[in-house]
């Protein structure tokens, strides 16, 4: 992070670590790297934050210290959860991750999370009705099982947080390295504008969530910007879950602030 210079379009935060780091030493370190980021790197660079710990922390941070960069261009990758989700849906209709798409995680990338089939789509799927390649079917009307929807595979992905720590970093950078590559594209205007991407954002009130944390939501890109999608429903129970996590991030960055003034 040292070698930040205004010739650099983009910057990857990306740490996988084994066991959680301390609040404290997050919020020494990420303050360090966006002051530098604030003085030392070009205005449009793109800072993208993967990781297995406080995602959406460390990216508020870098935000928070880098006033002179569009908060716009910072996000956190929701990689890891994401493609979980696609892959235990894709197992359930027996096809291939890829098939699976449109998948949404909203909230705290490494704490609190919802994982939201409502745009899902899949392709390749062999039913009733079947087309051509490009041809897509909503996930929630393929799986008929809603028990499985509403418990076993909400367990699968919620278990999947507190296994990815114990995976090889080398399986869990691969995993955040297509993620990165797929958000890549669609900033370079090389996707499709009706994709959907679940990016750690700063909120300012969509959906009525508390502004100013940086909180996982749908996206999708146009024009080389991303916007956060206007039409996704949020149901009173689906409220109640994204407010338990918004809960959670703010109590992580108060958490940061006062470690800040327990230093200063």
């Amino acid at each position: 992070m040292h070698e930040v210079n205004r010739n650099i379009g983009l910057i990857l935060v990306v740490r996988m670590a084994r066991v959680d780091s301390s609040v404290r030493k997050v919020s020494e370190r990420y303050q360090q790297y966006g002051r530098l980021i604030d003085e030392r790197a070009h205005k449009n660079v793109v800072v993208i934050v993967a990781g297995n710990s406080l995602v959406n922390l460390k990216c508020s941070l870098l935000l928070e210290n880098a006033p002179s960069v569009d908060s716009g261009r910072f996000v956190g990758m929701a990689t890891q959860l994401e493609y979980e989700a696609r892959a235990h849906i894709a197992q359930k209709l027996s096809v291939k991750t890829a098939d699976v798409t449109d998948v949404i995680v909203w909230g705290n990338i490494s704490g609190s999370s919802h994982v939201d089939l409502q745009r899902a789509k899949v392709f390749q799927y062999e039913g009733a009705i079947w087309g051509p390649s490009d041809f897509s079917q909503p996930v929630l009307k393929m799986i008929y099982d809603m028990k499985w929807l509403q418990t076993d595979f909400l367990n699968l992905v919620s278990s999947q947080r507190a296994t990815v720590a114990s995976k090889s970093q080398r399986a869990t950078a691969i995993s955040a390295t297509n993620g990165i590559i797929a958000v890549l594209k669609a900033w370079n205007c090389n996707s499709s504008a009706e994709e959907v991407l679940s990016l750690g954002i700063l909120s300012t009130g969509q959906y009525n969530l508390p502004a100013g944390v940086v909180f996982s939501m749908p996206v999708s890109f146009q024009d080389g910007r991303w916007s956060v999608l206007s039409d996704v429903i949020i149901s009173d129970e689906m409220r109640a879950k994204l407010q338990i996590a918004a809960d959670q991030l703010r109590e992580e960055k108060d958490l940061a602030s006062r470690t800040r003034k327990d230093t200063a």
